[in-house]
């Protein structure tokens, strides 16, 4: 079974890729991702 990429609006989930690690973790270490993941713990 291939996952399958969920378009709506200008968002696009798509699964996840070796070449997107370097982004991802760019994303984990940005402050404003950190305040908004604390509210979710």
């Amino acid at each position: 079974m291939i996952p399958e990429v969920v378009e709506a609006g200008d968002i696009r989930l798509r699964p996840f890729r070796p070449e997107d690690a370097d982004d991802l973790a760019a994303g984990c270490d940005d402050p404003r991702t950190a305040r908004e993941d604390a509210g979710r713990r």
